[in-house]
């Protein structure tokens, strides 16, 4: 949990106190992953940040001024650990294959169920976040499978169909993989996309 360094430092002229953005933004995605934004209240923000209400609303402009600026980490996040693999791979369809085993290896890590931004779906008005996310998600496989038909693994006429089959499938994933009672679901689910993935080599 992040400290609120507000009991040592006065808050003067209106001045927000001081406290860590980026460990209190990584405890916010935390809790709002976990909990989805509907249910995360801002005393479970207070918690899981440390940081109190009166900080926040100053600082983040409220509960859904750091949904908004939490959405922003968490894609930053993905874009570095998940999403680079799809979009600076060399491979091709080895690029995607690495994707799916990195995502199958954070569901079995015991991350939050699911994917922060598709876990709120229709149930939040922050649409910037959604598109930034399905934009690199849906750029990021048709990058490496335009690099597969540089390679030879694929025709070129495919790349722009399997890479939607990909995005909607991968949404579904995340879908089953926070809904379901069984998390197992969800790896099912991805062992038979990565079987199709793997029979286009």
């Amino acid at each position: 949990m992040v400290q609120n360094t507000s009991s040592e430092s006065k808050n003067l002229g209106g001045r927000p106190p001081e406290f860590d953005r980026e460990a209190v933004l990584s405890a916010a995605v935390f809790a709002f992953w976990t909990s989805g934004s509907k249910a995360t209240t801002v005393g479970d923000l207070e918690e899981a940040t440390g940081v109190d209400r009166s900080t926040l609303y100053k600082s983040f402009g409220g509960k859904s001024g750091l949904y908004e600026s939490a959405a922003d980490t968490y894609i930053a996040m993905a874009s570095e650990q998940l999403f680079s693999k799809l979009h600076d791979g060399t491979d091709g369809v080895e690029d995607v294959l690495a994707f799916i085993d990195t995502l199958d290896g954070s569901y079995r890590a015991g991350q939050p169920r699911g994917c922060y931004i598709v876990n709120d779906m229709g149930s939040v008005g922050e649409y910037d976040a959604t598109h930034r996310y399905f934009d690199l998600l849906r750029t990021g496989f048709a990058s490496a499978l335009r690099r597969a038909v540089d390679r030879g693994q694929l025709a070129a006429d495919v790349v722009e169909r399997r890479a939607e089959f990909l995005t909607a499938a991968f949404v579904g994933i995340n879908l089953t993989h926070r809904n379901m009672a069984d998390p197992e679901a969800a790896h099912r689910l991805m062992a038979g996309v990565r079987a199709e993935v793997d029979s286009w080599r």
